[in-house]
């Protein structure tokens, strides 16, 4: 059993796994485990806490998991044939960000709505490829998407993009364009990205800028 990501409840009395042989329930007390009858066999990519239970993004889809009775609903019918490999919730807009490994990043409201699809087709200009492996917030509300190629950050109320990604010809960008994960640090910005190759400090010099900088001309 390979375990992907991990999700805890508020009561501490379990532990959510998201694993490639379904939703296992850890009980902390007892120390057993139970599959989660309803995604039995599904590869289970992430666990984002969400009002009163969980979002799961599994490799066919999204699904919701009740903590209180533990059952399980799927959630946006047209995205049942995607891969969700990573999501983000923001409680202070009720906006829920989801990851495609193959179709860019849905931004999806309360009332689970698509209200904005950005990726390869709708904006070009920022989306080399349709690929996404992670997602994360700043405290500015900022969202970082690590994909394929490249880092984007998104500032959602204006939808506009800045761009970081590796240039052989420019020793402050990126190392690699091939993003894993990205981790806030205990100021609330997004200080470091897992690439494919190793990892980045990503360091804020010009706060000024109302940016995540890494040096001057490492953000395009």
């Amino acid at each position: 059993m390979q375990v992907l990501a991990i999700g805890e409840p508020e009561e501490g009395d379990r532990l959510l796994l998201a694993t490639n042989i379904g939703l296992v329930v850890f009980d902390k007390k007892t120390g057993r485990m139970k599959v989660q009858p309803e995604l039995a066999g599904k590869t289970i990519y992430s666990v984002c806490r969400m009002n009163d239970g969980f979002l799961l993004g599994t490799s066919e889809g999204v699904y919701f998991y009740y903590v209180r009775n533990e059952n399980v609903t799927r959630l946006l019918l047209q995205l049942k044939g995607e891969t969700i490999s990573d999501m983000l919730y923001d409680d202070k807009t009720g906006n829920c960000w989801l990851a495609s490994l193959t179709n860019g990043v849905y931004c999806v409201d309360n009332n689970f709505q698509i209200k904005h699809h950005y990726n390869k087709q709708n904006t070009p200009a920022y989306f080399l490829t349709n690929s996404v492996r992670t997602l994360s917030g700043d405290d500015k509300g900022r969202v970082w998407i690590g994909t394929m190629e490249g880092l984007l950050i998104l500032e959602p109320e204006t939808g506009t993009f800045r761009i970081c990604r590796f240039s052989p010809e420019d020793p402050t960008t990126l190392g690699h364009n091939s993003i894993r994960s990205i981790l806030k640090d205990n100021q609330g910005e997004c200080g470091s990205v897992h690439f494919m190759a190793g990892l980045i400090i990503i360091i804020p010099l010009l706060r000024h800028s109302d940016a995540c900088n890494i040096p001057p001309g490492g953000i395009r």
